[in-house]
């Protein structure tokens, strides 16, 4: 299917319809041009460019927004398209007045990342396109969402631990956590459809953090799905992980969390294996793309480990063994071929 916009120039609003595409009475033969590219956009009224340095320029001073373009459902027969409703639009608003009351307190009590996305980084694009602080990644209904399950998680771990005791109840707690991060990765403005799998990607279907001019989400209610399948995922993974110990041939194994590039706790000749990941050069910054799992897991783990949590972000300036240039530009002081060869040499 297609989905075409239905244009009123007079009053400037627009709708969309949904065809089929084919030869067919009623069927559209070629799915419509896309309005943006490369970081241009087309305006749907004029037919003119709009360029990429205005739509950064609108994004940065809080004016990119966004509309609803289309709703689909799962149903029997497959997937259904529709356009959006007048109950869409004021479900969104009735979201975004509710985050508006829930913000400030919500801040305060650190419930939402309100970190700012980093300066020195590969990947400029979350600031160019509007979003300095890691919660501007999430719409208003998004954001609502994430919120209303930290909050709620914090206030379902006394009653956990309760039920299940210390040990087992904080191992739960974990785990949810993990689905709480599970949900955040396909329930952001950088999500995106999938359209020849009738599925969502997830921010990091690549290895960076790309703006979506139409983005996708997940709605959180709803039966087998949303919510219920990142816990179904998770606890899938856990239980597959949970039969390696007791697997034939297994034997104990000593977990520490430190400093790879000093050993001096482990015994001479005690290592067998070294394995190794990274570093892939400059291919995955894996500790910059991980700074959007971090700042989640401090709000709903930061309580059972805060030494592993007291940072602003992910540590790697000085733990993560990649090729990344900006850190070795000295504000702009080097080259770029100074600044790779530093890179690799360190």
């Amino acid at each position: 299917v297609a989905m075409p916009v239905v244009l009123d120039k007079d009053s400037g609003a627009w709708t969309i319809e949904v065809k089929e595409i084919g030869t067919g009475a009623g069927q559209l033969r070629h799915p419509p041009q896309p309005t943006y590219k490369g970081g241009r956009g087309i305006s749907l009224f004029t037919g003119g460019p709009i360029p990429s340095d205005y739509i950064k320029a609108m994004a940065q001073q809080g004016k990119m927004g966004s509309a609803l373009y289309a709703v689909v459902l799962k149903t029997r027969s497959g997937l259904h398209f529709r356009p959006a409703e007048r109950r869409d639009r004021e479900a969104l608003a009735a979201a975004e007045a509710e985050l508006a009351r829930l913000r400030p307190e919500w801040e305060r009590n650190n419930i939402i990342p309100t970190e700012e996305y980093p300066r020195v980084t590969t990947d400029e694009r979350p600031r160019l396109y509007g979003m300095p602080r890691w919660a501007d990644m999430f719409s208003p209904r998004q954001l609502l969402a994430m919120g209303v399950l930290v909050e709620e998680l914090g206030h379902l771990r006394p009653e956990i631990i309760a039920a299940e005791g210390e040990e087992a109840g904080e191992a739960i707690v974990h785990l949810l956590a993990f689905a709480l991060d599970k949900f955040a990765n396909y329930s952001n403005m950088l999500a995106s459809w999938n359209a020849p799998w009738g599925s969502l990607r997830s921010v990091f279907d690549r290895h960076d953090f790309s703006f979506k001019a139409t983005f996708a989400e997940m709605a959180a209610c709803v039966a087998g799905s949303g919510l219920a399948w990142a816990i179904e995922n998770v606890a899938e993974a856990w239980q597959k992980l949970a039969k390696l110990p007791r697997a034939n041939g297994a034997r104990p194994v000593c977990f520490t969390h430190g400093d790879a590039a000093n050993l001096l706790h482990l015994d001479d000749g005690s290592v067998t294996a070294v394995v190794v990941d990274p570093p892939y050069a400059d291919n995955v910054q894996y500790g910059e793309l991980a700074d959007f799992f971090y700042v989640w897991l401090k709000r709903t783990q930061g309580h059972r480990r805060p030494e592993w949590f007291s940072t602003y972000l992910c540590k790697r300036e000085r733990e993560e063994a990649v090729v990344n240039l900006v850190r070795h530009r000295e504000n702009g002081a080097l080259s770029a071929a100074e600044a790779r060869e530093r890179a690799h040499a360190f």
